[in-house]
């Protein structure tokens, strides 16, 4: 069969034709192809970010509800203390006071224990004195104990010692009072044995006195710098 140009010509033209349609139809699949894909991701990503953002505003909640609770926390542990440190803090002003009239109304006592009234009515004046010295020595021991929770242990046990050590001495120059001056039974009454007792005991008070400041003081600086955040 003789070649035809005319007809290879023509084959050739509808070929390409054919290629260029299917060329321009395979584009535009692609494209579409691209843009369901192009949406697609964006979809994705958009869920991804409205997952990242609910779980950052979650985690803000967290943290928000976390601090709320910390701060309550810290405001409880603030209050329990300020209470605490108020009551304990006046219970050592109580205390103190406590220690402080009865150390003197022991000293008192150790002074009044040689004179002698000058008649029946200064006589009858100072047996009054020396019980109701003795009283308030007794009545502040009481005191004492009852502050006894509410203060450190060791500065509770100091105080009711020197307290119990007053009421000793008040005591002892109440009833030696009586005896020799009131009742008049003993003219000669020696008293030495129980001025040296006294004057022994007023030296023990005087050491717990001491020991005591220094214990409130310690005690009082330690609460100054409390760890509130120490559970």
């Amino acid at each position: 069969m003789p070649f035809d140009i005319t007809t290879a010509a023509q084959a050739l033209l509808a070929n390409t034709a054919v290629v260029g349609i299917a060329a321009w139809i395979g584009k535009g699949w692609v494209e579409r192809r691209l843009q369901m894909l192009k949406a697609a991701h964006a979809e994705q990503l958009e869920g991804v970010k409205g997952e990242q953002a609910r779980a950052l505003e979650s985690v803000k909640s967290d943290l928000s509800n976390m601090g709320r609770s910390f701060q309550a926390s810290v405001d409880k542990k603030m209050m329990v203390f300020k209470t605490h440190f108020e009551i304990e803090f006046q219970a050592y002003r109580d205390i103190w006071t406590l220690c402080d009239q009865s150390h003197d109304y022991a000293a008192q006592a150790l002074a009044l224990f040689d004179r002698k009234p000058i008649d029946d009515e200064a006589a009858e004046e100072e047996r009054t004195a020396s019980v109701r010295r003795y009283d308030d020595c007794r009545l502040a021991l009481e005191a004492g104990r009852r502050h006894r929770p509410f203060v450190d242990k060791a500065i509770a046990d100091n105080v009711i010692k020197l307290l119990r050590i007053a009421v000793e001495v008040t005591e002892s120059y109440k009833d030696v009072y009586r005896i020799s001056i009131i009742e008049r039974a003993h003219q000669d009454f020696d008293r030495s044995y129980h001025i040296d007792e006294a004057r022994g005991k007023l030296r023990d008070m005087r050491t717990l006195s001491d020991t005591i400041a220094d214990q409130i003081s310690a005690r009082i600086a330690r609460m100054y710098v409390a760890d509130f955040g120490t559970e």
